[in-house]
């Protein structure tokens, strides 16, 4: 429980835009890849708290999740401001929230999945701190956030200097080892790809610049927002976009393949009608 947050229950209530867990499962996204991962991390750990009858922690993760769904610089937590910490615990986790912001600064666009997790794992790490103060509880989250840290800080052996090589001849490149796997966000009912997503695709696209004998699958997908035939004819959309960037980039538009399952394989099954961001999506693979 934060500094102030004990007695400011009503404070909460009135100045935030979601005063609850069931508030914000129904808001929309209107954010970055990393950020909409980032408000459904908070979403399903304030639904911890609140199962846990901590309404203050709760209704506190709830404001930082909706501040990220409309893609504010949502920061983690500082342990300074927390009550019922000693100063070593403050130190060590002052420690890791500068490991953590220095991460997030290089990767949170090109890996978003992994940062919003990280920045959960600090953020209840934190909370867990203070619980632990006042009566044991699990260390879970410490533990599995300086698991995938210490995983990420592996140290990469220093390059020796070499001369640039010629890009390589059609028969000096290789072929893929594993399948490769993406995901393509749309905003709602569009299927125009964002900067994010054009950045995803020239990543990509780079990384096969040396690889041969590959195909490439694009499947299409959408909310249940409108019919399903409409939605059926924005995932091919979407599919064709996607499409259309890596052929803009240079991939034979040959080997591309596409499909589309409009609204029936929802990544967040929400129903009927339910606007989803994760669901508006086009899925990459290749192999």
């Amino acid at each position: 429980m934060k500094l102030g947050k004990i007695a400011a229950i009503g404070f909460l209530l009135a100045s935030t835009a979601c005063t609850s867990v069931e508030s914000l499962r129904d808001v929309e996204p209107n954010a970055s890849s990393f950020n909409t991962m980032l408000a459904a991390e908070y979403l399903a750990f304030a639904q911890s708290e609140a199962d846990q009858f901590d309404w203050v922690d709760s209704y506190h993760f709830v404001d930082k999740g909706y501040k990220a769904s409309q893609d504010a610089d949502v920061q983690p937590e500082d342990p300074s401001v927390w009550w019922n910490l000693e100063k070593s615990q403050i130190a060590e986790l002052l420690t890791a929230r500068s490991e953590l912001i220095g991460y997030l600064n290089k990767n949170k666009t090109n890996k978003p999945a992994e940062s919003a997790r990280l920045q959960l794992l600090y953020d209840c790490w934190v909370e867990q701190s203070e619980e632990n103060n006042i009566s044991p509880d699990t260390t879970t989250c410490k533990d599995e956030f300086n698991r995938l840290i210490s995983g990420i800080k592996q140290p990469t052996p220093k390059p020796v200097a070499k001369k640039p090589k010629p890009a390589p001849a059609q028969n000096d490149k290789q072929k893929l080892v594993d399948k490769i796997k993406g995901v393509i966000y749309f905003g709602f009912d569009s299927h125009t790809v964002n900067d994010e997503g054009k950045n995803v695709i020239s990543n990509i696209t780079n990384f096969l610049s040396d690889k041969v004998d590959y195909s490439i699958s694009l499947t299409g997908h959408a909310d249940s927002v409108d019919d399903d035939s409409y939605n059926q004819s924005l995932s091919q959309k979407r599919a064709g976009a996607v499409k259309s960037e890596f052929v803009g980039r240079g991939i034979d538009g040959k080997i591309i393949s596409t499909d589309a399952k409009g609204e029936a394989q929802p990544a967040v099954d929400k129903g009927d009608n339910a606007r989803e961001a994760l669901n508006r999506r086009v899925e990459i693979e290749i192999k």
